[in-house]
């Protein structure tokens, strides 16, 4: 009887905390022995040993699918918790990224338990890994989406929904845990919604006619790109879509030279602004930055403009790629960003546009645009 043992509820979460901090499980076997005869039983020990240890990072990069990027981090809840422990969406032809501090149980000698780290798709082993010096993710697992469908027999074209489980795979050190299966820790419902590309350019042969402008540039790196403008616009259309419910378009905009960001102390010195719209509708407004280090040369970007101020560089995928010389100390020479849209979007034809204004009357403020993607679901 539970009300014989009061020290039970003093004696869990102490035993649990240990565990979670130092990875050393045999507090909860021990546990398990001191109160074996009260309502702890094997699956309240298999619940707290889920948790115990354990903090995971996980990220989908999805490279195909629309609406699919997402992350989240399972770790640090009570002992005995159940949690739905995420979702997201498909991926295709996409990775999954594990990372974080999940350790193997120490044994009370010292050494680490022979744990593994199991991944299943649909009940489907796909991926194992064994501890290294007690620790599963020191480096990150990455996991290719396609060959994981291929061995779970799901067809990456097709529209369907997937459970992949991360576990833990231990022998309790050979005494303190007779459960010898696996042990969930990470949970994600994976959509599969099937994606077409309907137009991609990078721009090594030119601009089609689906632009308003062809005008092509080169940077001293030798990329060839949609640019260089000013203070103008750019749009991209495209007709005769299939039927579809969502849109993503998705580019890299290079920002090159000597842009000042929300600066508008005096003329010439912006703010420098670049609004992206989708049929119209404003995805975003902001203003970018290559001064470094001066409190009146900050950007928007990532927020919106006027609202965010972060330093020059701000959530650039790269800096200084383009082979631009940067024109002082405090000046990158270029910077570069990818931007992915995804709206809901029935429309049979879609508009994509680029517009900068405010950027210097002194021709030292280009943009462009590069690695144009748009697919639809």
């Amino acid at each position: 009887d539970r009300a014989q043992h009061p020290l039970l509820d003093a004696l869990r979460p102490s035993a649990y905390n240990e565990c979670r901090n130092s990875g050393r499980h045999e507090f909860l076997g021990r546990l398990r022995t001191i109160v074996v005869a009260a309502d702890y039983d094997d699956d309240d020990l298999l619940d707290d040993l889920q948790y115990c240890a354990t903090r995971v990072t996980w990220r989908v990069d999805d490279t195909d699918q629309v609406g699919g990027n997402a992350t989240g981090t399972f770790g640090g809840v009570a002992a005995g918790s159940r949690v739905d422990r995420g979702a997201a969406g498909g991926v295709a032809k996409g990775r999954i990224i594990l990372s974080g501090d999940l350790r193997a149980f120490r044994c009370p000698d010292g050494t680490f338990d022979n744990d593994q780290l199991t991944v299943t798709l649909n009940g489907v082993q796909v991926h194992t890994r064994n501890a290294t010096g007690g620790a599963f993710l020191g480096t990150p697992i990455q996991l290719d989406a396609e060959p994981m469908l291929q061995a779970a027999g799901i067809s990456p074209s097709s529209s369907t929904t997937a459970r992949l489980v991360v576990s833990r795979r231990s022998s309790g050190c050979g005494r303190y845990v007779q459960f010898l299966g696996d042990m969930p820790l990470l949970t994600l419902e994976l959509g599969y919604p099937a994606a077409r590309l309907v137009y991609s350019n990078d721009f090594t042969s030119g601009a089609d006619a689906a632009w308003s402008v062809q005008q092509m540039g080169t940077t001293p790196s030798g990329q060839r790109y949609l640019g260089p403008f000013d203070n103008a616009s750019v749009q991209l259309t495209l007709d005769e879509l299939q039927p579809h419910q969502s849109v993503r378009v998705e580019f890299d905009l290079y920002i090159m030279r000597t842009w000042d960001g929300n600066n508008d102390t005096k003329p010439g010195n912006g703010p420098d602004i670049v609004t992206v719209s989708i049929d119209g509708i404003i995805q975003i407004r902001t203003t970018f930055s290559n001064v470094n280090g001066l409190a009146d040369h900050m950007q928007a970007y990532p927020d919106s403009y006027p609202g965010g101020s972060h330093p020059a560089g701000t959530g650039a995928s790269g800096i200084n790629t383009l082979g631009y010389v940067p024109g002082s100390s405090h000046h990158n020479g270029d910077s570069t960003y990818r931007l992915v849209f995804d709206i809901p979007h029935t429309a049979g034809s879609v508009r994509f546009e680029v517009r900068a204004q405010g950027l210097s009357p002194i021709p030292d403020e280009f943009w462009g645009v590069d690695n144009v993607r748009v697919s639809v679901r």
